[in-house]
């Protein structure tokens, strides 16, 4: 019997007050440089919202798991 596997992409950060973030992949629609310092970046969602976050907290993770039958 094959296994039907599902993949999510997500996103993990941290804001600036220490809030952490773990979101869809697909809600970032980008991410720019903070003018007000190289360890701060804006993350831009889809739905307008603009988060300050810290540059070396942001990591991509990928989960793998079986689907549900």
């Amino acid at each position: 019997m094959t296994a039907i596997l599902r993949r999510r992409n997500k996103t993990l950060f941290t804001d600036t007050s220490g809030m952490e973030y773990e979101v869809e992949s697909s809600v970032i629609a980008t991410t720019t440089r903070c003018p007000a310092g190289d360890e701060l970046i804006y993350v831009h969602l889809t739905d307008g919202t603009q988060i300050t976050a810290i540059r070396n907290s942001l990591h991509k993770l990928t989960i793998i798991r079986e689907a549900s039958q």
